[in-house]
């Protein structure tokens, strides 16, 4: 759920509570046979049956809060990202669970879409997020991030007056489009790493020059 504005707004143990309340009412829209339990932070998974998951999803999708915080109450409307993976026969609550989670992060990160279902293309996306996350170190360490030079030019004099510096990652014979990885180093820790790199690069370059 949307937890950090929360803890922008009211003291940590004012928070918590907050976030307690919110799972009592997480469980207050399950059936008998259906549970819900803390990831960590403010992260839930849910097992929910097939048959009521819509009125489920329809009243998670805004839940108000309303809580003392010193002598003011202080009233906060929570939604939240939802990845839904349908399991299937023979799928087991591991494999369930990691396509939920993915799919939440594929969600978090596509605007208007607070609610997302696994599909196999979901899979094959993720597994590309997670082989790109995978190599990136190495690459670093091996320097196959390279810069290419786009030159400004000042529309006046037709002359030269600066360049801008353009990632590409070259790997064995290949040059991996920008388009392939930009995106995903920015949903990540890495992209500060690949702006240090490059600038030290373009300083190296400069110096040579």
């Amino acid at each position: 759920c949307n937890f950090k504005y929360v803890n922008q707004t009211v003291p940590f143990n004012v928070g918590t509570s907050v976030l307690i309340r919110y799972a009592h009412k997480l469980m207050s829209f399950l059936k008998p046979d259906e549970f819900v339990t803390r990831a960590g932070g403010d992260n839930f998974h849910l097992l929910v049956r097939k048959e009521n998951l819509d009125e489920f999803i329809q009243n998670v999708s805004m839940i108000p809060i309303e809580i003392k915080s010193g002598n003011m109450r202080v009233h906060f409307e929570l939604t939240c990202y939802m990845g839904v993976c349908v399991i299937e026969t023979r799928m087991s609550i591991q494999s369930a669970v990691e396509n939920a989670i993915n799919t939440m992060t594929i969600a978090k990160h596509t605007p208007h879409t607070p609610v997302m279902y696994y599909t196999e293309e979901i899979g094959e996306k993720q597994h590309h997020i997670n082989e790109i996350l995978a190599k990136f170190v190495n690459a670093i360490d091996n320097r196959e991030f390279i810069a290419y030079y786009q030159p400004k030019v000042n529309l006046i004099t037709q002359k030269i007056i600066g360049m801008e510096a353009l990632v590409r990652w070259k790997t064995g014979d290949r040059i991996v489009s920008p388009g392939q990885f930009i995106g995903i180093l920015e949903n990540s820790r890495y992209i500060m790493d690949l702006d240090h790199y490059m600038l030290r690069q373009v300083c190296r370059d400069i110096k040579r020059w």
